[in-house]
């Protein structure tokens, strides 16, 4: 809940971390929120309490700034604007610059998808069904992911679902992207970990790894 200091918790926690030296880089601090205004409290709370807790002197320009605090999406956007390119030409374009639509919009308008009513049927089963907290099966996913790649983004459409599970089958299927994350983060941070959905969970599954320091919030 609000106002229980977990911000606290997670900023004591980094500069602990950092300052004993078993996080080398605050680059290598990964902290994962639900939703944008989240992530920018966090942030800015990082910003204005890291460097009084670290001091002057182990506070190198900038150190706070250097840590990454997002929400999944900005996660995973970060993730397929790098290797994106390697499932669809069109995810070459930054992500932004598309429009997001969820499963309201799907069941709003069953043509959003150009003809092909039953594709359009087949994203609006996927979304309830991780609504209902139920990962779907690799094969769902890579058809869930050829609809989207296929038929929305040329229109400049993906969905919401779609960015989390396109960087979580990027993780799945090369192995080099996979172990650098799995490498590069000493210490992930999760806020609200209570509302963590079945994919983000399995995201986070896929990015920790052996020597991966977790902060649930």
């Amino acid at each position: 809940p609000a106002g229980y200091g977990k911000t606290t918790t997670m900023v004591s926690r980094i500069a602990y971390l950092y300052c004993t030296g078993k996080i080398p880089n605050p680059r290598k601090v990964l902290g994962l929120t639900f939703s944008v205004n989240a992530a920018f409290k966090i942030k800015s709370d990082v910003s204005s309490k890291l460097p009084d807790l670290i001091g002057d002197k182990d506070n190198p320009i900038g150190v706070s700034d250097k840590v990454t605090v997002t929400n999944y999406h900005g996660f995973c956007k970060q993730i397929l604007k790098k290797y994106g390119y390697l499932e669809s030409p069109f995810l070459k374009k930054d992500l932004n610059l598309f429009r997001a639509i969820g499963k309201y919009e799907l069941m709003k308008d069953s043509k959003i998808i150009q003809r092909s009513v039953e594709a359009n049927d087949f994203l609006i089963k996927m979304e309830n069904k991780i609504q209902e907290s139920t990962l779907p099966s690799q094969e769902e996913i890579s058809r869930y992911l050829g609809i989207v790649y296929k038929l929305l983004l040329p229109y400049d459409l993906v969905t919401h679902t779609a960015i989390i599970l396109g960087a979580l089958r990027l993780l799945w299927k090369y192995d080099s992207v996979r172990k650098f994350y799995g490498k590069y983060y000493s210490l992930i941070v999760v806020d609200e970990f209570q509302d963590t959905n079945c994919i983000a969970w399995e995201l986070l599954k896929v990015i920790i790894c052996n020597n991966t320091q977790l902060l649930f919030l």
